[in-house]
């Protein structure tokens, strides 16, 4: 058998390329992935505070409520994505919990 490039004989699966140096692989859109766990690590990963406001407005909006202060949204989405943060998604559900002032929902009837 004849062995391709990258020194097997690759025959199962799609066709392999290579990908160029323009190539990268775009990270999750916090506008668009899934409100789970999984998909707030994912966030919280690329450690940038400002994605991390649009998944936790996300969140918020789908739990009926709304931010009122976008300037707090995105300090409390900073302490998020801090490099030492290890805040699972339910801590953050304790923090809506705690009634942040930077956001609301209607009182319960």
């Amino acid at each position: 058998a004849q062995l391709g490039q990258f020194g097997c004989d690759c025959k199962v699966g799609a066709p392999w390329r290579r990908m160029t140096s323009l190539e990268q692989v775009e990270p999750p859109d916090p506008a668009k992935i899934k409100l789970t766990e999984e998909g707030f690590q994912q966030i919280a990963a690329q450690r940038n505070a400002s994605r991390m406001a649009t998944f936790v407005e996300r969140v918020i909006r789908h739990s009926g409520g709304w931010v009122s202060d976008t300037d707090s949204l995105l300090s409390f989405s900073r302490d998020l994505t801090a490099t030492n943060s290890q805040l699972p998604y339910s801590e953050m559900f304790a923090t809506f919990a705690e009634n942040p002032e930077w956001a609301s929902w209607p009182a319960s009837v």
